[in-house]
């Protein structure tokens, strides 16, 4: 963890993970002024901040607290911020609190944003492998990272001073910033789009759709209708394209096409898929003259699709 005392400090993308203390598990900040933005506290023990004796303005923006604890406690107040006033203030805005908000309304010390968000998961994209798969935070698989559909994307506030995240990809990716030190540079890919190639001839299996636009490298689950009826679910991978392509189709009508990945719910695409145009002949004239008892006759034709 750390320790501010009587100072006026800025803690700009910073993590703090699974440090324990009995008071200020991941911060302990006394009489200081502190400025927080873009900074994931994340299963400390000891509160995620405690202030002490806290006689200053201090402000915390764009901040994740998840899983922090107090004396082993996951649902006390001061799990997340703890403050001992004597006359300061704690803004908090555009972050991510542990608890429901009626925890922190009617506190004074804690002056409580419209913006912040109250007790829902981060949807982080590995909460159980927090520094990813290389053992070593502060890289690109960092599972502090927002998953594709965190609701804390874009949800943060834009301040000066903040051009570049954690790993100094820019900062700003979308309509605003995302609330905490990983700025997600990947497009959500909301609406897939769609590429059809129908069956090579009459009442064959080898019809495909194409999906695009979407991340490359995940799994997503699929489902759809054909002519109504659920084929049910199945996973799908996309390729390094973005493509999940959906192969051994028949003609049809394919209706609610939806992608699901880590419960990021596409919007609804729809395909057909249509039959090869059918042969079609031409009858030539009959014979003037057909005999009783004849046991056959030839009809001329002419095709012009085979």
């Amino acid at each position: 963890g750390m320790m501010d005392m009587a100072s006026t400090m800025r803690i700009q993308n910073a993590i703090f993970v699974g440090n324990k203390a009995r008071e200020g598990g991941g911060l302990y900040v006394y009489v200081s002024k502190l400025t927080m933005v873009g900074v994931v506290l994340v299963e400390n023990d000891g509160s995620g901040v405690f202030f002490d004796e806290s006689t200053n303005s201090s402000r915390i923006t764009n901040t994740i607290f998840f899983r922090n604890s107090l004396r082993g406690s996951t649902f006390a107040e001061g799990i997340d911020v703890k403050i001992v006033p004597t006359g300061g203030v704690v803004y908090i805005e555009n972050s991510l609190l542990q608890l429901t908000s009626d925890f922190y309304s009617g506190k004074p010390v804690v002056v409580q944003d419209a913006n912040n968000l109250f007790a829902i998961d981060p949807l982080l994209a590995n909460s159980e492998d927090f520094d990813g798969g290389d053992d070593t935070y502060r890289t690109a698989d960092d599972g502090l990272r927002l998953s594709l559909c965190s609701p804390l994307i874009n949800a943060g506030i834009d301040v000066s001073n903040q051009t570049t995240d954690i790993l100094d990809n820019p900062r700003k990716v979308g309509g605003s910033v995302d609330i905490g030190a990983y700025e997600r540079q990947e497009s959500r890919a909301r609406t897939p789009t769609v590429k059809v190639i129908d069956p090579s001839s009459c009442s064959t299996n080898d019809g495909s759709i194409i999906l695009g636009d979407l991340v490359p490298g995940f799994d997503y689950m699929l489902s759809y209708k054909r002519n109504t009826v659920h084929a049910g679910l199945s996973t799908v991978y996309a390729d390094v394209n973005g493509q999940v392509i959906l192969p051994q189709l028949n003609s049809g009508i394919y209706t609610e096409i939806q992608l699901d990945r880590m419960y990021c719910l596409s919007d609804i695409v729809s395909a057909t898929l249509k039959d090869s145009p059918r042969p079609s002949i031409t009858l030539g004239t009959i014979p003037a003259e057909v005999c009783y008892n004849v046991p056959s006759f030839e009809i001329p034709y002419t095709s012009t699709t085979g």
